[in-house]
């Protein structure tokens, strides 16, 4: 998952985004395409070798790439809070979705609260008309995800190509409103992976059905089950997350191809995007971003799904930036995070960055790359409980990553240079001891201190109820379990 590139180049000459294209001190339009649950190395531009993203490989051609970025949590709601307000999980506290059923007048939700100026907030402030298309169920309007935007639609699940008409009619309508910033949150690549079977065919020369008559019986069987999860009712209680741990190496490997068809059905409507923005004279008169919310797990290290680790495979999200008239790419392999994007928007569109912000502007007001070294990324799991002392957390530096597990009882270490798979703890007795080892940990154990202090200024979570419907709404995501 590590994603050096030996050929990296990095240079911020020409990176303005006042170009020709643009009157000087016209704005750039912004438009956010997040693909929800889309790891960075299933894209080609990031080094997969299934063309899963030909469109989003030839965008990335006139681009800024930042190689190593990282979300700061394993899953939707907490990440999503994140690039909205620039903190961490544990400060902003709109994290936490559960159901108490000895207590069903509970509240039950935490919100984002209204004391953080979110980016679209910060953007609409300096004259942008905002958007928000999302299909998401965890970061609806009710729960505080939509503050800033001033067009707001919600459909659950909504099929890539369906979601992108509903951009396009929009933006068809609306492009002459600007400076527009335009959220697009994508539920793909999310389980239970069904991509269109022609997007499939063209990536493997044969169907999703085809493929799955050809596997073992044990793997269809819990291919199913896996289905099933995903398509229960709150009211059954015997649909249980299935142990895809059993599958044989073909059963992985057609898991792994759904995923990948999803992608490619995505990589199709972020084309579709990109060729609307040409046709309409758009493109270079606006700041384009694809990015995640985190990532997938495959069995890397016991896990399927997400929200479940701090490795690499949950967390390492693509963050690809073009900004109008660029023409070459520009690729970067320092560490940032994924709630970087906020200051990085507000920083292009003229805002200002509020100071408890604890994200990094990645680029100038002028559009010049300003990353020039590894910087620390945090991130954090939450297990699904409101006491963030218990959360785990992680902090990557580079090559190296300190990561605590079991609710911080144990505190691991990885060179992920020399051990790119996390497998090999190097905090353990038996290990080979690492340079700057016990350093890494008092910045770790220092920081995150720090992010306690700074969420106590806010003071508590807010929370809200949530009906049943919502209920099933968030369990066909695959959650509640």
């Amino acid at each position: 998952m590590l994603a050096l590139s030996a050929g990296a180049v990095l240079s911020t000459a020409g990176l303005s985004c006042r170009r020709a294209a643009m009157k000087p001190g016209e704005k750039p339009n912004i438009i956010v395409v997040l693909s929800d649950t889309l790891r960075a190395d299933h894209l080609g531009c990031q080094g997969y070798g299934v063309q899963t993203s030909p469109a989003i490989d030839h965008f990335s051609e006139q681009a800024v790439v930042f190689e190593q970025c990282y979300s700061q949590s394993p899953w939707t709601k907490p990440s999503i809070g994140s690039i909205y307000t620039g903190l961490l999980p544990s400060v902003h506290q709109a994290a936490i979705t559960s159901w108490d059923i000895k207590h069903i007048d509970a509240k039950n939700v935490q919100v984002l609260r209204g004391q953080f100026t979110t980016l679209a907030e910060n953007l609409k402030a300096v004259g942008y008309h905002t958007a928000l298309f999302l299909s998401n169920p965890h970061v609806q309007k009710q729960f505080g995800f939509a503050g800033g935007f001033d067009e707001y639609q919600y459909v659950l699940s909504w099929n890539p190509q369906k979601h992108m008409d509903a951009v396009l009619d929009w933006l068809d309508e609306k492009a002459e409103q600007q400076p527009f910033f335009v959220f697009i949150h994508i539920v793909d690549p999310h389980g239970p992976y069904t991509p269109p079977e022609g997007t499939f065919r063209a990536l493997f020369g044969t169907t999703p059905q085809a493929a799955l008559d050809a596997l073992p019986e044990e793997d269809k069987a819990l291919l199913h089950l896996f289905k099933s999860f995903y398509n229960r009712q709150s009211k059954d209680k015997a649909v249980k997350r299935p142990p895809l741990q059993q599958l044989t190496p073909e059963g992985l490997a057609f898991l792994k191809r759904l995923y990948d068809g999803e992608i490619a059905f995505v990589d199709l409507q972020f084309a579709r995007l990109v060729h609307f923005l040409k046709r309409r004279r758009l493109f270079d008169r606006t700041a384009v971003v694809l990015t995640s919310d985190h990532g997938e797990s495959f069995n890397e290290h016991g896990y399927f799904h997400h929200g479940n680790c701090l490795f690499d495979e949950e967390l390492h999200v693509p963050l690809i930036i073009r900004l109008p008239e660029m023409r070459r790419p520009v690729r970067v392999p320092y560490t940032v995070s994924g709630f970087d994007l906020y200051p990085t928007l507000a920083s292009i569109a003229g805002g200002d960055v509020p100071e408890y912000l604890q994200g990094k502007a990645l680029l100038s007001p002028e559009g010049n790359v300003t990353v020039t070294q590894d910087s620390p990324v945090f991130s954090e799991l939450d297990y699904y409980r409101p006491e963030t002392e218990i959360w785990d957390a992680s902090m990557i530096l580079g090559a190296k990553k300190v990561m605590s597990r079991n609710s911080g009882e144990k505190l691991l270490l990885f060179d992920r240079a020399a051990d790119p798979e996390e497998r090999k703890d190097r905090f353990s007795g038996d290990a080979v001891p690492i340079e700057g080892a016990e350093a890494l940990r008092a910045r770790f154990e220092a920081a995150r201190r720090e992010h306690a202090q700074l969420a106590a200024t806010f003071g508590p979570p807010e929370w809200t109820q949530a009906g049943d419907s919502l209920r099933e709404e968030i369990e066909s995501m695959g959650y509640m379990m």
